[in-house]
């Protein structure tokens, strides 16, 4: 074991007993006292202008109404926006009622989920804190003040392909938000949450960046202005190690009350063994919630992988409930007394990206177990009919227990098929499989 590995889960262990000794022995403290239920004007306005919704006559962004390139850009939203609303927000928000009442979890846990604040927010109106993580770059919230309209038609034709995937299929391609909204002047996942988080009818109070400190805990922080390279070079060797994120605080529109007001973070990271070995500071920050719910949808089948088992184990050993595609957690994770399931929809081969994919006992247990197909699209089979979905409750047989990390990615379980055969592998520190379960597929 190397001196980079101890130093890493000596952090984690020594913050989680940290964590758990104070616990009980510190005063609850009233957080609500710290958060303003005031709504920002000036980022409401920024988030009205890119979701193509009204804007005052006040704002800086008013004048750039005034181009033909951001009429055409409101119109083709409002078009899109309102058939999305048709085809799925509106069927999620009626089917939840009945199916995901029982749900009242504080805090949801979204990782692989780009900057969809969309589905967390239509599933779990009841949370109050949402926590997501992915590959993408935060970005920055765009200043009018510092604009032209050469930029704003750069940052709209960037906005435009990315809302077509999550607004078409409900959900993101990454490599498709790294490329077109990455460097444009509406950069990053902030603007985008903004958007979606105006679009659903919510006000936003406050947008901040953070970085998570030793203890996990998320502390407001700006870069500096950097002139030079070798300056750039330097900042960004010494703080590569960090995590950053962006924290929004919102409420519903209407809400004068500070209980009303929910807060989302989107962390910026590789969610592989390796690459949170590098930065423990996550694990400490999502462990000190506790207990949370997850959602899980077109994460790529990644956690099928022993390079992210890290992650899978930390959802396992603290998640009240998991809702997730077929492409989440492998289900034979969930196939036991251990886990109370709910199944919908019907069970379809992986699409051709992901072929070593199949799930002989999803299969069987969709056949026999069903509740009906889904109204609405979920995960990679987006066309109407061909989704599925899993709801795993945790049972009361099910102990909440400490996530084991290994941060490695050739140390752990794999889930695969090859020539037809479902496989579950788990490899030791020597990579040797030492245990190999086969099944064959059944369609």
């Amino acid at each position: 074991m190397n001196r980079n590995y101890r130093l890493t889960l000596l952090i984690v262990v020594v913050s989680q007993l940290i964590f758990l000794q104070c616990k009980e022995s510190l005063p609850k403290q009233n957080n609500s006292a710290h958060i303003s239920s005031k709504v920002n004007f000036e980022l409401q306005q920024t988030a009205n202008f890119i979701g193509g919704l009204p804007v005052d006559s006040t704002s800086p962004w008013f004048k750039y109404t005034k181009l033909a390139q951001y009429q055409r850009y409101k119109k083709l939203i409002a078009i899109v926006w309102q058939k999305y609303y048709n085809n799925s927000l509106s069927k999620i928000s009626h089917w939840r009622k009945t199916q995901l009442n029982d749900i009242n979890d504080k805090v949801i846990f979204y990782p692989f989920s780009g900057p969809d604040i969309i589905n967390p927010l239509t599933f779990f109106p009841r949370a109050k804190e949402y926590i997501m993580l992915g590959l993408e770059r935060v970005g920055v919230v765009p200043d009018a003040k510092k604009m032209n309209p050469f930029l704003v038609r750069l940052g709209m034709q960037a906005i435009l392909p990315a809302l077509g995937h999550i607004l078409g299929r409900n959900y993101f391609i990454t490599s498709d938000m790294l490329k077109k909204v990455g460097r444009s002047p509406f950069n990053g996942i902030a603007p985008l949450m903004m958007l979606f988080i105006a679009r659903l009818d919510y006000q936003i109070i406050q947008v901040d960046k953070v970085e998570l400190n030793a203890m996990g805990k998320a502390e407001v922080t700006q870069k500096p202005k950097l002139e030079s390279r070798f300056q750039r070079l330097q900042w960004q060797g010494k703080h590569k190690s960090k995590i950053y994120g962006v924290r929004i605080r919102f409420k519903k529109k209407g809400s004068h009350s500070i209980y009303d007001v929910k807060t989302a973070y989107f962390f910026s990271g590789d969610a592989s063994d390796t690459g949170l070995s590098k930065k423990p500071e996550f694990f400490n920050f999502i462990l000190t919630r506790d207990k949370f719910f997850t959602l899980l949808k077109a994460s790529s089948y990644l956690m099928f992988n022993k390079e992210f088992d890290d992650i899978r184990s930390v959802i396992l050993a603290r998640s009240t409930g998991v809702l997730q595609g077929a492409s989440g957690l492998p289900f034979h994770f969930f196939n036991n007394s251990s886990w109370n399931l709910s199944l919908y929809g019907e069970y379809f081969i992986p699409i051709r990206d992901f072929t070593g994919r199949c799930q002989p006992d999803m299969v069987k247990s969709f056949n026999n177990d069903s509740r009906g197909a889904l109204p609405f699209s979920y995960d990679y089979h987006y066309k109407p009919g061909k989704s599925n979905m899993v709801i795993a409750r945790r049972a009361k047989n099910n102990s909440y227990f400490s996530p084991q990390f290994d941060f490695k990615n050739k140390i752990g379980v794999d889930t695969y098929c090859i020539r037809r055969q479902f496989l579950i592998r788990k490899t030791q520190k020597s990579r040797k499989v030492i245990n190999a379960s086969p099944y064959k597929t059944i369609y």
